[in-house]
């Protein structure tokens, strides 16, 4: 049993290198230099940053395409408007008992991340630039721009993070399986 908890845990590594690589391919709003573009006969390819050849965006047959990003999406949000209302155990059945997150702080898994998340009031959060990896019919990774405010520990905080989530289906519902936070880097004032 211990095993099949490992490779969920690598399959949610696996599906965050794999958002991070593909994830450019999900928002045809984005204007980073590789956001998807249309080509000859309406085939979508990536704009090369630097001049040279288009190619066509990666295609990933037999993966349940967007079917569940909606899903997927709606359960990020609904963690996070279960810490708006003080719900830990809410976000504790969104967890698999195997989870693994990543933050500034290290590397924790459920039970942590739970007892730290009972010290957290979130007042107000934004989702954006969210975009989704589906990797299979069970699974797909979420990533997006979280600027969130609240108190910690009854001290007054304010992030602005960027957070990749993979999630798997448990039975009828998904449930997340590894998830990492990264703090947005302040850019000095000109």
């Amino acid at each position: 049993m211990r095993s099949l908890g490992i490779s969920r845990v690598g399959m949610g590594v696996a599906a965050v290198v794999l958002a991070s690589t593909l994830a450019y391919g999900q928002d045809p709003a984005d204007q980073t230099p590789w956001a998807p573009g249309t080509g000859a006969a309406g085939a979508q390819v990536a704009r090369p940053m630097r001049g040279g050849p288009q190619e066509a965006l990666p295609q990933m047959p037999m993966n349940g395409g967007d079917m569940n990003r909606d899903e997927i999406v709606g359960q990020e949000r609904a963690g996070l408007e279960a810490l708006k209302k003080g719900d830990v155990a809410k976000v504790g059945a969104a967890l698999t008992d195997d989870a693994v997150f990543v933050d500034s702080n290290g590397i924790l898994r459920k039970p942590e991340l739970l007892k730290q998340l009972g010290a957290v009031k979130l007042k107000d959060y934004t989702m954006s630039d969210v975009r989704f990896v589906p990797v299979s019919p069970d699974n797909g990774v979420v990533s997006y721009t979280l600027t969130e405010s609240g108190t910690r520990q009854g001290q007054a905080f304010s992030a602005k993070v960027f957070v990749s989530s993979a999630w798997v289906r448990n039975g009828r519902q998904f449930q997340c399986v590894f998830s990492q936070k990264t703090a947005a880097l302040a850019v000095p004032a000109k």
